[in-house]
């Protein structure tokens, strides 16, 4: 009976309003012992730092959007943010506990299985070299990371202890059921943000970026700073056992090329 009683318990809770859920996380974190906090928050900082570059968070999103079973992702670079946005399933309750953890993957008491690796848990803290407020919006949690809240956030792990909002919210185009707002900070230097411009160009982005993801099929990139935009989409032609042949075809500035790969 008690396992039962407990598997009813955690089947209630994740039945939680995500405004809801999103104020028990706040709670949760606030509620711990301090000296925990502070030494979460240096662990986190420290996991930061395992990334070897600030535009790392790319290939973690479009890993992401493939996880989630999106067939179609989409990269808007400004002067000031990122916006990306993805067609997949949208976050749920494991999803949203894994993003507020550390080392934590919701396919562990999920049913996704293989198809959702975990990327939450690590993967989305690489965006906080690079952003001090990302804002997520997705499966009707509408939540934010925010440093500059917190009076001394050296004391507590604000990477992961979310916020809700209820203005300012990232808009999802109808076509997409998930979207980042990614301000870019103004601690970033000149040079490292010439260099994530680069980086997140389309003109840098590889034509086969998308050819060894599952589901992806579609990759959009809207290089705004330079004018450019660019589109990967891919098609299967044929598989078997021991191959596929996947057509990719780019479009850029109103041209198209056609390749085809052995894979």
């Amino acid at each position: 009976m008690s396992v039962v009683y407990l598997s009813y318990a955690i089947s209630l809770l994740k039945m939680t309003d995500p405004e809801e859920h999103i104020k028990q996380l706040r709670t949760r974190q606030e509620n711990t012992d301090p000296s925990l906090l502070k030494a979460l928050a240096g662990a986190i900082n420290r996991l930061e730092k395992a990334f070897p570059e600030q535009w790392h968070f790319l290939m973690e999103f479009l890993q992401n959007a493939d996880d989630c079973q999106s067939s179609s992702f989409s990269l808007e670079l400004t002067e000031d943010r990122i916006q990306i946005y993805n067609d997949g399933r949208p976050f749920d309750y494991d999803d949203i506990e894994s993003l507020c953890n550390v080392g934590h993957s919701s396919k562990a008491h999920s049913e996704k299985g293989e198809e959702y690796i975990g990327y939450l848990g690590v993967g989305f803290k690489s965006v906080f070299l690079i952003s001090d407020n990302p804002r997520v919006n997705s499966g009707g949690y509408q939540f934010k990371f925010d440093k500059e809240h917190w009076d001394d956030p050296s004391q507590i792990p604000w990477q992961i202890t979310p916020l809700w909002m209820n203005n300012s919210i990232p808009q999802i185009p109808k076509q997409y059921s998930t979207a980042f707002d990614i301000p870019i900070s103004d601690a970033i230097t000149s040079e490292t943000f010439d260099k994530l411009v680069q980086e997140l160009s389309a003109e840098h982005i590889s034509d086969t970026t998308v050819l060894f993801l599952k589901n992806l099929e579609t990759v959009k990139i809207h290089d705004r700073i330079n004018n450019v935009s660019k589109t990967i989409e891919k098609e299967l032609l044929e598989t078997n056992s021991e191959y596929e042949i996947i057509r990719i075809t780019v479009e850029q500035d109103g041209e198209k090329k056609t390749n085809k790969w052995l894979v």
